[in-house]
């Protein structure tokens, strides 16, 4: 699997189906859905609400149309960034399809 330019966690960002801004809280999420599971760019909580119990909203990069706040990029973003692009090399799990989001993803 292709690895994303990776937003910094923190970053807030718009989403195609998404009316209120998300920030990016988890990155390279795979997720149990049913009896599969599917990966995900990104594990995203409303803004400036914040994460409320368990409510995570699951997107892609290719969703992001807009970044209105970049999140820190301080030292071990690159070598987290690193990390990340070899697991995904060898990531045998299909990339998800959210569906749009009204609360959940």
């Amino acid at each position: 699997m292709e690895c994303p330019d990776f937003l910094p966690l923190g970053s807030v960002v718009r989403v195609r189906g998404s009316e209120k801004p998300l920030m990016v809280i988890s990155r390279a999420v795979v997720v149990p859905q049913g009896d599969k599971r599917s990966y995900y760019d990104y594990g995203c909580c409303l803004w400036p609400e914040g994460l409320m119990s368990d409510a995570v909203a699951y997107c892609n990069h290719d969703a992001v149309t807009g970044v209105l706040s970049k999140g820190y990029s301080g030292e071990g973003e690159q070598a987290m960034l690193k990390t990340l692009g070899k697991a995904l090399a060898t990531l045998d799990i299909p990339k998800g399809n959210p569906t749009p989001l009204g609360g959940r993803g």
